[in-house]
């Protein structure tokens, strides 16, 4: 995952499960992902270390990716606006049908 598609990945993260996290935490992470603001801009505004800040993101990090593991509500908004997007190409009523059907099937597992 390359520096943009991560920031997209955790800020998504950050906007499903932010309230999951200490309040501290959350804006941390916002600041460094949805703000771009360098460590050690964050350490300086927070009087701690750069690697505090950076112990903290990555923390931050692997409580979203467990969150998103257990839960997969980013994964399925996904899968859902890719068949939704797939839906609205498709001219063919089979297809579409078939298309539902999976939309049906996430929803019935995932959501």
């Amino acid at each position: 995952m390359n520096n943009i598609e991560e920031r997209v990945y955790y800020n998504n993260l950050l906007d499903i499960y932010g309230d999951l996290l200490s309040k501290k935490q959350k804006t941390i992470l916002y600041e460094a992902f949805a703000m771009d603001i360098s460590y050690s801009e964050l350490a300086i505004e927070y009087d701690v270390s750069r690697s505090a800040i950076n112990d903290a993101v990555q923390k931050g990090k692997e409580k979203l990716d467990k969150f998103e593991r257990a839960l997969k509500i980013y994964e399925n908004r996904c899968r859902t606006l890719e068949i939704t997007t797939k839906l609205k190409e498709s001219n063919e009523e089979l297809k579409e049908n078939e298309l539902i059907n999976e939309l049906e099937e996430i929803n019935k597992n995932g959501i």
